[in-house]
């Protein structure tokens, strides 16, 4: 009898970290939302990775330019301005800062390392700034973060813009499914 509790137990707890991870990805694109109406950012688009979401909002006062791209085993970020690059927690908190010069990348590859749930990067430089380039997990309380991933519609983005935080997709509708070891949850995004 103890054998299956601890079974179902297991199980249960598969099922609830997959369904969490399942409301962080819906709660992040609500808070997109939010931000294009308190008119924080005038686009941010969301692009949905295996274990991580990739967000770039842009300010209404951007001037300086980041931009991120695939490289092999992460994302670059590719500098099309001099300045100071910040890297920050998902509260505002400096984890990091460097000089850059414009035309130079780095391929940020230690999210399934990384501590933060959230952190981002943005360019500024004499009150100018960039786009801001966020990474956000969704696996919350990993002790492993490939213990739940994105295992369909890896790829797709939506883009949440100004008025009224209209959404644009890839396909309409995204269809993902976040799976863990022992359980899978289907989320539609509209």
């Amino acid at each position: 009898m103890s054998v299956g509790a601890v079974v179902g137990f297991r199980y249960m707890g598969d099922t609830l970290r997959t369904r969490e991870a399942s409301g962080v990805i819906t709660d992040t694109i609500k808070k997109a939302e939010l931000e294009i109406l308190k008119e924080d950012y005038k686009k941010s688009t969301i692009s949905f990775s295996s274990n991580y979401l990739v967000i770039v909002s842009e300010p209404e006062d951007k001037s300086l330019n980041l931009s991120v791209t695939d490289c092999l085993g992460g994302h670059k970020l590719d500098y099309g301005s001099d300045g100071n690059l910040i890297k920050s927690d998902g509260e505002g908190a400096l984890l990091e800062a460097k000089t850059i010069t414009s035309g130079t990348n780095d391929c940020i590859t230690d999210f399934t390392d990384s501590d933060e749930i959230e952190w981002q990067y943005q360019i500024r430089s004499s009150g100018e700034v960039s786009n801001i380039v966020r990474f956000v997990h969704f696996n919350i309380n990993r002790t492993d973060p490939s213990e739940i991933a994105i295992t369909s519609g890896t790829g797709e983005t939506v883009i949440v813009e100004a008025p009224y935080a209209k959404k644009t997709f890839s396909t309409t509708p995204i269809t993902l499914t976040v799976s863990g070891e022992d359980s899978s949850e289907d989320l539609t995004i509209q």
